[in-house]
């Protein structure tokens, strides 16, 4: 009932877990703190997170369970969109950003070179989070139609 209610199975939760033990760089630990400190969206939002005892690399994590669960039939599109609206108040705001690009990670680079390469193409962006964000959870959305 738990599971139900929550979304959620084992295989999720193992997913998800295990994604916690991926390597994150130096590098991008510090372009988290300076995007932390100059895009007002992504802090207000990363401070809540931290109040759950989350955030950091949680978004990575949220992002790329949700990508696997929705390729392996866990969830639909619709679940995705709502574990992004909810998860944590719906504070964890990288997550639909880097689901929406995920498709694009390429076969030969690490998830944490992957990440490297959304904030070097600005696809993570300081100032732009909130739109960035905005337009992620409307494509989502609009997709949601599985």
């Amino acid at each position: 009932e738990i599971a139900k209610k929550y979304r959620i199975n084992f295989i999720q939760v193992y997913i998800h877990e295990n994604l916690h033990r991926l390597r994150i760089s130096p590098q991008t630990v510090h372009r988290l703190e300076a995007l932390k400190q100059s895009d007002d969206f992504y802090r207000i939002n990363e401070e809540k997170a931290r109040d759950f005892n989350e955030g950091l690399n949680e978004a990575f994590v949220v992002a790329a369970e949700s990508f696997i669960s929705k390729r392996l039939g866990l969830k639909t599109q619709h679940d995705v969109y709502t574990e992004f609206s909810t998860y944590c108040d719906g504070t964890i705001v990288l997550a639909p950003i880097i689901y929406t690009h995920l498709k694009e990670k390429r076969f030969d680079e690490t998830f944490d070179g992957f990440i490297n390469r959304l904030f070097r193409e600005k696809k993570i962006d300081s100032g732009k989070i909130m739109v960035q964000y905005e337009l992620a959870m409307k494509s989502i959305k609009l997709n949601s139609v599985d």
